[in-house]
């Protein structure tokens, strides 16, 4: 399962609830959907057990608490106003302690499990999932060391391109391996921000517009390995 793109700050319970867990409040009600509701929760109840073997692919190292867990890295992506990064982090901890009394204090810290808004953290608990880089997963599988063996300059590309691309995704993956090879690599965005040592364009240079059609790409990647190039 590849983590991201999700709308939500939950934990994991909506596909939790999508395996047959129920979550319920001090009063043995259901909660209601949703991350904001996990303040209150009192208790869950186990769902289906798995035959197969499920490995969560995270592009991100994220823990599921704390200043950079979950609530306060990826609530405001996904829409959450500031006023409510609070109570998704309080939801979170709640399901945390809970994890903990079941038998998994170490949820709450683990690498990755903060992926997804708590997906990561959420389908190791439920699901009895394997949490792996999804970056690693995808480029040994696609041969990328081979290729890159025989490459005189690597381009990669992200919408944006700053401090989390180089903790688990796939483009500051490729630069790593690209730059211990002692290749030359270079990165094409649409907006580089704080990013030091590294050959990138973004849209937000004066490329002639902002509109990343094929032909703006096509001349982000020219300036770019004409830059790394030093030509």
């Amino acid at each position: 399962m590849g983590l991201g793109g999700t709308a939500t700050v939950d934990g994991g319970t909506g596909a939790a609830r999508g395996l047959g867990w129920t979550f319920e409040n001090a009063a043995g009600e259901p909660l209601p959907d949703g991350g904001g509701s996990l303040a209150d929760l009192a208790s869950f109840r186990s769902g289906w057990v798995l035959g197969a073997r499920v490995v969560a692919l995270a592009d991100v190292v994220s823990p599921l608490l704390g200043p950079e867990g979950a609530a306060p890295v990826f609530g405001p992506q996904k829409g959450a106003r500031p006023d409510e990064i609070p109570r998704l982090a309080e939801g979170l901890s709640t399901l945390a302690e809970l994890w903990a009394h079941a038998g998994r204090p170490e949820l709450g810290a683990l690498p990755g499990g903060g992926a997804a808004g708590g997906l990561g953290a959420g389908l190791v608990f439920f699901a009895r999932a394997e949490l792996a880089s999804g970056a690693e997963w995808v480029l040994e599988r696609a041969g990328f060391d081979a290729a890159l063996a025989k490459a005189d300059l690597v381009i990669t590309a992200e919408g944006v391109f700053d401090r989390t691309s180089l903790v688990g995704k796939a483009p500051g993956e490729v630069v790593r391996r690209a730059q211990a090879a002692k290749k030359k690599v270079a990165v094409v965005a649409a907006r580089v921000e704080g990013i030091v040592g590294i050959h990138a364009v973004g849209a937000d240079r004066d490329i002639g517009g902002r509109l990343l059609d094929g032909p703006a790409l096509a001349r982000m990647a020219e300036q770019v390995a004409r830059e790394a190039l030093g030509l």
